[in-house]
């Protein structure tokens, strides 16, 4: 299995990912103190079935900063201008902890790019106007995909 690195511009930002396999986009989204790295004994299964894109979110890994602070949600909206950079209209969406809560967000803010969303340990955490309808949408979704009986 082949692992590309590759860079692209984002306002005006090199960023550098990585992307392997072939098939529907699978974006792997690392948590806290991670990086894209975090996902490489995920990549040979995952890549057999899907083309997967690792990227570091920006202060994190190969990333640098992009702004004075770190916000969630800003985040969220910078991972939807790297998709369509990538020119990716829709893709599966894995978050592991920190990740999971910055693909909700993306759920949330522009609902169309998210074919499916897995959270990984992901976390529930108060952060600002959008967590109560983050928190509404997670459950609503974990209601009507999981079977009661």
């Amino acid at each position: 299995m082949k692992i590309t690195k590759r860079t692209i511009l984002v306002d005006n930002v090199p960023i550098h990912y990585r992307v392997a396999g072939k098939g529907e986009p699978v974006i792997l989204i690392h948590g806290l103190s991670g990086s894209s790295r975090w996902w490489n004994r995920n990549i040979p299964a995952l890549a057999s079935l899907y083309r997967v894109y690792l990227v570091d979110l920006p202060g994190f890994g190969a990333m640098r900063h992009l702004a004075p602070t770190f916000e969630l949600v800003e985040c969220a909206a910078w991972l939807d201008r790297w998709m369509q950079s990538l020119g990716l209209e829709t893709a599966h969406l894995v978050g592991h902890s920190m990740g999971g809560y910055i693909c909700m967000a993306l759920a949330v803010l522009r609902p169309a790019v998210v074919k499916h969303l897995v959270l990984v340990d992901s976390i529930g955490m108060a952060f600002g106007k959008h967590t109560s309808r983050l928190r509404t949408m997670a459950l609503r979704s974990i209601y009507r995909t999981t079977p009661m009986f």
